[in-house]
């Protein structure tokens, strides 16, 4: 028996199409029902607006907090003298040189 090879050609395109229409929907659909995470807002001002004396205040108790962590090695909560010249030293070095 002969075939008709175009209409087996075209017969599959149409599924392929159907099949890449549903997929879409599908898709579409999760997009939908799942949306990206919303980008989480930062508790600080953005730059060039104002900002109260206690957000000031807080902000740098917060940077503070930070490098204190950062310095100090054994962590025991005290910033011996040499945990202090480290981290000077790590800055003088991370510093760029200047002329």
């Amino acid at each position: 028996m002969l075939r008709n090879r175009r209409f087996d050609t075209l017969a599959g395109m149409d599924r392929t199409l159907k099949t890449l229409a549903c997929a879409g929907t599908i898709f579409g659909l999760l997009a939908l029902l799942y949306p990206a995470p919303v980008l989480a807002q930062s508790d600080a001002p953005a730059r060039g607006k104002d900002i109260s004396k206690n957000e000031y205040i807080d902000r740098a108790k917060e940077r503070a907090a930070k490098r204190f962590d950062k310095l100090d090695a054994n962590h025991d909560g005290v910033l011996s003298a040499e945990e202090r010249r480290a981290g000077r030293s790590k800055r003088k070095a991370a510093a760029p040189q200047q002329q």
